[in-house]
């Protein structure tokens, strides 16, 4: 295990994946291996079958994979096989899995009546009094299924919600029929076995985290109760065979800026564009573990993009290192001033929405531009983020967020190469399609027909 995942961090795939398997060989309940070959196999173009084979041998050698309790369900948080389910394409069936995640069974061994969308996730066809939507997942994911919101109030007579408080204004205008309860998630924070919750009355500590003590005790009032992956369970049994479609959700805005901030953008980005297409770029999180880091990208692998005439670029990074700020000023990338890209998520979404196009890593930033109706073009580096949300689609449209769209590299060879290939095979991929609009743009301009 230890040389695997050391080949893994030091960009030895075949390494990694040759000892990560001899290492769950030899003993099939090393759980931690396949964590690691979750980001590794599907790298080949026969990868996700394979990783699929894989688990079944997993599930098969480990009694905690296939018992389930009374409630049909195991109790546990199988992350492996989730996100295995998404890259088959079978979008449901990860989210089922899930909901077989302890705070499931907690709320339906507690609130029977309220919580019951298990087996059957759709939404009332009779309108129901009240939903509570508990928001469980960090600010991105909170920011994509936002557009499944107007959906229940076709369900429910009073809708509530909770959220995170750096979008609660955002959200109250975007959703003006939906009460919201802004509760900061302590989604970070682990149980302290000595005194378990000292500082609310929750009785259970991974829905302590998520709600505070007002909202507890009215719980039993609603008539229904939904985590996020309920609700979004409930959205696609409405498609077509119960999944995402291939093409992804319409194209449209669901979030609504404050259109004074909006404006004070859009004369910001005059100033500085000067009539050149107006770009955002994000290549990594501020948020990085060695494991996340591979989900980012360096920026000294996309000088090729950052070149590109006609094009104005504008770092949506919160933070820069000094290697980045050095690339930044050497290409003219412009670093935003006197804006909190942290916590003001009513200033990234209005930047965001005054921009032309937004070219990111999987992150909040891209969910929030495209949320807002901007174009977003998500770079296709890495193979878990393409595997995931692209469900063995063959297209370039995300199937999880309307308007993005994946650099895909992987059609002919996979994501075979080392990172750094990879990510400059991505970066020249952005700067052609960008060189084309550019083009196009300056034709048009002038009058002249595209051959």
């Amino acid at each position: 295990f230890v040389r695997g995942a050391s080949a893994f961090y030091l960009d030895d795939y075949e390494a990694a994946e040759a000892n990560l398997l001899r290492c769950v060989k030899l003993n099939p309940s090393y759980f931690k291996a396949y964590a690691i070959l979750l980001n590794v196999m599907p790298r080949r173009i026969d990868g996700v079958k394979k990783l699929s084979e894989l688990l079944e041998r997993r599930n098969a050698a480990h009694w905690k994979y296939t018992a389930v309790g009374s409630d049909g369900r195991r109790g546990m948080l199988d992350i492996e096989g989730s996100q295995l389910a998404f890259m088959q394409g079978d979008f449901m069936k990860g989210q089922k899995i899930r909901q077989e995640r302890p705070i499931c069974r907690y709320l339906q061994n507690q609130y029977p009546v309220q919580y019951d969308c298990f087996e059957t996730p759709d939404f009332p066809s009779k309108k129901k009094e009240s939903l509570l939507v508990i928001t469980e997942d960090g600010v991105g994911d909170e920011v994509r299924w936002s557009q499944y919101f107007p959906q229940l109030s076709n369900h429910y007579e009073s809708v509530e919600i909770t959220c995170e408080p750096r979008l609660h204004s955002l959200f109250v205008r975007s959703f003006p029929n939906i009460t919201f309860y802004p509760i900061k998630r302590r989604l970070m924070e682990k149980v302290d076995k000595q005194n378990a919750n000292p500082a609310t009355q929750v009785p259970y500590f991974p829905l302590a985290r998520l709600i505070d003590d007002t909202l507890y005790a009215r719980l039993e009032n609603y008539s229904e109760l939904r985590l996020t992956t309920d609700v979004v369970r409930g959205a696609w049994a409405k498609q077509p065979d119960g999944q995402p479609l291939p093409s992804g959700p319409e194209n449209v805005a669901h979030l609504v800026p404050e259109a004074g901030r909006v404006a004070q953008q859009h004369k910001n980005f005059e100033k500085t564009a000067q009539g050149k297409l107006k770009v955002g770029l994000l290549w990594r999180s501020s948020f990085v573990t060695p494991r996340r880091k591979k989900h980012y990208l360096d920026l000294t692998n996309l000088t090729s993009l950052l070149g590109v005439k006609g094009v104005q670029f504008y770092s949506l990074q919160s933070d820069h290192s000094p290697e980045d700020l050095a690339i930044c000023h050497r290409f003219g990338v412009e670093i935003l001033q006197d804006v909190d890209l942290h916590d003001d998520f009513e200033e990234v979404a209005a930047i965001s929405s005054a921009l032309d196009l937004v070219i990111s890593v999987n992150s909040f930033v891209a969910e929030m531009a495209a949320a807002v109706g901007t174009p977003c073009w998500m770079f296709g580096a890495y193979n878990n983020e393409v595997r995931f949300r692209m469900g063995g689609s063959d297209g370039d449209e995300d199937r999880l967020s309307p308007n993005v769209r994946f650099l895909r590299i992987d059609r002919e060879h996979g994501f075979t190469g080392s990172d750094r290939s990879n990510q400059q095979k991505v970066a020249q991929m952005a700067r052609d399609q960008l060189v084309d609009i550019v083009g196009n743009a300056s034709k048009s301009a002038t009058g002249h027909e595209m051959q």
